[in-house]
């Protein structure tokens, strides 16, 4: 049904890379003519050349949805390709079993990238990679702004003078990884939520043996994979929250919006909504001179939540500035590491545009954006919890 209008182009993160949503389509309307014709052997390349034009550089931010006139969602396209015989589906399976380990081990390795890069710099680190993966194609780009490894481990935070409770769900990127290690706040965004949430007197519950728990999106492509991870997580926060008496927070966007819409049942906040509602009522906020720049993850401004974020910042500085240039910045989740090509290409105007508002600061809800972000930007991008914490007190 699409007209070919390109409306959708303007907002895909790989229109200057690969293909645009609208020429996606056009593609697949030609292969399908071609197979109809009998000439396989010409479909059976373009459906080769698909696999990295409109397969593996689409960030499936659903983006293109919102400017099309009959609101076509091409990710949905490439997300059911790649649920087409998934790699390695055994290992996924044990990936998942012991995600603990599996975690753990990220961590270490994170760990020793940045011994290595204290040894060679980070910058070295980033050249090397760069260079393997143009050779390799598979071998992982680690950004210059790579973070360090969070061991911060997580308690609950009950005390009997606070009136509110609680359930929060520190996703595992965020459990595994601390900020951007370009800002001078060197703590775990746990620590930032915990001491916000202590002065706004809230009780923070973290779901049991959240170790082993994931909302399932690192695992969409494998079924059985993916039904058991919202399985495990809806009975953890459910249990949590008392069958749902007490409000829940993801503390990534991304992974917010996919336990969102597989848990209607339950009352799920996005860290920026959270804070908003929760939070900023009881505490007292002095404005800081900090120019911020404001990224609006692409998962929120598909549920219309993206509001938030920008209200929290201009709660803490008059000087707050909303991203123009892209409208998803292509990270995507791991992209940004196997195929680093369409982060940079998403956001290679991000410097001029922060220049032009000669900001300071980038703020987020989305931890692997930032890394990103803040490679592309040269400035460092850091959760919205962070520039709130900062300029924030317990009411009087």
């Amino acid at each position: 049904i699409c007209m070919e209008c390109g409306f959708c182009e303007k907002h895909c993160p790989s229109r200057n890379l690969t293909l645009t949503p609208r020429q996606r389509i056009a593609l697949l309307r030609e292969t399908k003519r071609l197979e109809n014709e009998g000439n396989f052997t010409l479909a059976s390349e373009l459906r080769k050349g698909y696999e990295y034009f409109g397969v593996d550089t689409c960030a499936a931010c659903s983006m293109c949805k919102g400017l099309c006139p009959l609101s076509i969602d091409t990710a949905q396209i490439a997300l059911s390709m790649r649920r087409i015989d998934p790699p390695a589906p055994e290992l996924a399976k044990k990936i998942y079993d012991n995600f603990s380990t599996t975690l753990q081990m990220c961590r270490a390795g994170v760990s020793l990238e940045g011994i290595a890069g204290s040894i060679i710099t980070q910058k070295a680190i980033s050249k090397i990679t760069e260079g393997l993966h143009g050779v390799t194609g598979v071998t992982p780009y680690v950004p210059k702004t790579t973070p360090k490894a969070n061991r911060y481990k997580l308690k609950n935070r009950i005390k009997p003078t606070n009136f509110e409770k609680v359930v929060y769900f520190s996703t595992c990127a965020n459990r595994a990884f601390k900020p951007n290690q370009g800002y001078d706040d060197d703590r775990s965004l746990q620590q930032v939520v915990e001491s916000l949430c202590n002065k706004a007197h809230i009780d923070i519950i973290y779901p049991k043996h959240i170790e082993n728990l994931c909302c399932g999106l690192s695992f969409e492509n494998y079924d059985d994979v993916h039904e058991r991870a919202v399985k495990d997580l809806h009975d953890a926060l459910m249990k949590a929250s008392q069958n749902g008496k007490y409000p829940i927070v993801i503390d990534h966007s991304a992974c917010f919006n996919h336990a969102f819409k597989h848990m209607p049942d339950l009352e799920i906040n996005d860290i920026s909504e959270f804070l908003c509602k929760y939070v900023v009522p009881h505490l007292d906020i002095e404005k800081c001179d900090e120019r911020v720049i404001v990224h609006k993850q692409c998962k929120i401004k598909s549920l219309n939540k993206s509001q938030y974020i920008e209200d929290l910042a201009r709660l803490c500085t008059d000087h707050v500035f909303n991203i123009k240039s892209f409208a998803c910045d292509g990270f995507a989740g791991q992209k940004g590491f196997f195929t680093p090509e369409l982060n940079k290409s998403a956001t290679k105007d991000l410097a001029g545009e922060i220049a032009e508002y000669g900001a300071t600061l980038g703020v987020s809800s989305s931890s692997t954006c930032e890394i990103g972000l803040g490679e592309s930007g040269g400035i460092p991008f850091v959760g919205v919890a962070f520039l709130l914490d900062r300029c924030s007190k317990a009411k009087k």
